[in-house]
């Protein structure tokens, strides 16, 4: 067998041996997920059984109902939809779900890897974050549950990628921004924690020092008026339905004060991470050097492009 044109193939494009890296990484970590769940399927609790039981009554058409025939408001619209889309066409939708995680952590991987490689600049550190996710405890163990976070944790790169695509352009072209918001949207309609990607999203704009302030404000309007419609559609569809926005187990008396704290332990724990477990004393050191290398690479850049700028306006002064 000659290989021979297949590895000057690769010479000759932009392929490196990084990238190949990180696609075997993507590899293993779904083959690991696969051969994890292959004996059993997918470990369920009882989440995934109303993720289950509610995308059987909508590829039954009985709509939004879990097995008590009870509206369904404990989270978003989309997981049970796609699960339900595949069902239709008589697939069980525990091995829907179980496939659905192992392609998505193939592709989180996949995508940690290759914007750490474009964003940071060395090669071995975006292997080494690819690595870290294959072989990250909490990544595979609740990749191997029949739940929504594999999907929401795709989703949600997705929208920050291309948020950052937007943000790169120079041309300002308004379709990754598009983009981004459809994916938060879709994050959203995952787990109701999503609504922090917006508060990202927002954050990155406002410090975005190329854009005047009447810019700045016109991409927020269109970046977060997309992913608050649609929540909003499926929260006032909750209110109608339950008189609740989000869970029906929170309807009580004091309801706004006890939606406020329901909601701000989520915020602490969920999206400032304060509930910190041991794997982050594990990752936290890559983290903190990967960031020093990228700002002393962005300060290197910054400065080589200063100094090729005044070279051209020197020799175009002379």
């Amino acid at each position: 067998m000659n290989l021979a044109p297949a590895f000057d193939y690769l010479r000759k494009s932009k392929f490196q041996v990084s990238d190949i890296a990180i696609l075997l990484a993507a590899f293993l970590g779904a083959a690991h997920l696969l051969i994890r769940t292959s004996n059993y399927g997918p470990e369920l609790n009882h989440d995934s059984w109303t993720y289950i039981s509610v995308a059987e009554n909508i590829a039954a058409g009985d709509g939004f109902k879990d097995w008590l025939q009870r509206a369904y408001v404990s989270a978003g619209p989309i997981y049970p939809l796609l699960v339900a889309s595949f069902g239709v066409l008589g697939f069980d939708p525990v091995s829907i779900g179980r496939f659905l995680n192992v392609i998505g952590f193939g592709l989180i991987i996949l995508i940690i890897g290759y914007q750490l490689r474009h964003h940071v600049g060395y090669s071995f550190l975006a292997v080494i974050g690819s690595v870290a996710v294959v072989t990250s405890y909490g990544m595979t163990e609740f990749s191997s549950h029949l739940m929504t976070e594999t999907s929401y944790i795709l989703f949600s790169l997705l929208a920050l990628v291309q948020m950052w695509t937007f943000l790169e352009s120079d041309n300002h072209r308004v379709a990754p921004l598009v983009l981004s918001a459809v994916f938060t949207s879709l994050a959203m309609a995952t787990r109701y924690i999503g609504i922090s990607l917006i508060i990202t999203g927002v954050i990155l704009i406002l410090s975005e020092k190329k854009f005047v302030l009447r810019y700045r404000l016109k991409y927020i309007m269109l970046y977060s008026s997309i992913p608050i419609t649609l929540f909003g559609i499926w929260v006032t569809r909750n209110w109608l339905l339950v008189e609740t926005l989000t869970r029906d187990d929170t309807k009580v008396e004091s309801q706004l004060l006890d939606y406020i704290k329901a909601y701000s332990d989520i915020f602490v724990t969920h999206t400032l991470m304060l509930n910190i477990g041991f794997d982050w004393l594990i990752y936290s050191p890559i983290i903190l050097i990967t960031l020093v290398i990228w700002k002393k690479k962005g300060k290197h850049r910054h400065q080589s492009e200063s100094f090729q700028t005044d070279q051209r306006t020197q020799r175009s002064a002379t």
